[in-house]
């Protein structure tokens, strides 16, 4: 800073790279959990990522970072779940988010740890309370993703389960030349989102024509995994 002839001495700052490792544990005020499963998905697996703070005083405000990971997509699951528990003797309140992550590419891949930053209220001297600052950062998690198998067969579809539908059994026994008739598919997965699922297709009929009706899709979860779905209609003539 210059005033005149008069300049004021620089200032150096070392600037350390975060760490990434977590920088609290249970019996602190505050510290974060994380956990993924599976740890070794195939690619385009989901993975359900959790991230739990736990903490022990009076938040004023706080701040908890979303994830970014690099080769991956990352879809939020829900609301944040609330609720109390006991670790190390010590009574915490907690704030759970999950999270759908989704490997865009096989090998390594690492989840960085994630930071919350907040002030909180702590009793100070002759019954003052005053504000403190809290920092809390979770481990980060390496996944090991899996390729998709030589001998898989197409589409590829990593789903925790998968079902599909028809309405075959609600079509009349007999029809008469030229009567049409509407014949619904529905494809539902949990772990895989519906722009995953493939496009819902009729075989061949012999001696009929199919007119497929546009397919509607929707991804909804259960706070745990993505639901995924597919429908359309087929009229049969």
């Amino acid at each position: 800073l210059a005033v005149g002839a008069d300049r004021t001495a620089p200032l150096t700052l070392t600037v350390l790279p975060m760490p990434t490792g977590g920088s609290a544990a249970a019996g602190d005020e505050v510290f974060l959990e994380v956990e993924a499963e599976p740890v070794a998905p195939y690619v385009q697996q989901q993975v359900r990522y959790v991230v739990r703070l736990n903490y022990a005083v009076t938040l004023l405000e706080g701040l908890l970072d979303e994830p970014q990971v690099a080769g991956a997509q990352l879809r939020r699951l829900g609301q944040d779940v609330q609720y109390q528990t006991t670790l190390s003797g010590q009574r915490y309140n907690v704030v759970e988010r999950r999270y759908a992550l989704m490997p865009e590419a096989s090998g390594a891949l690492v989840i960085p740890g994630p930071q919350f930053r907040g002030r909180a209220l702590r009793p100070g001297s002759f019954g003052m309370r005053g504000n403190a600052v809290l920092t809390a950062r979770g481990n980060e998690i390496a996944l090991d993703v899996r390729p998709r198998p030589a001998r898989a067969s197409g589409p590829w579809l990593p789903a925790r389960s998968l079902r599909l539908q028809d309405e075959s059994t609600a079509l009349p026994a007999t029809l008469a030349v030229g009567e049409p008739i509407t014949l619904t598919l529905r494809l539902s997965a949990q772990g895989l989102s519906a722009e995953q699922l493939p496009e819902l297709v009729l075989p061949r009929i012999e001696g009929a024509e199919v007119y497929p009706d546009q397919d509607s899709s929707q991804t909804r979860d259960d706070g745990q995994w993505l639901l995924g779905e597919r429908v359309r209609k087929f009229a049969i003539v």
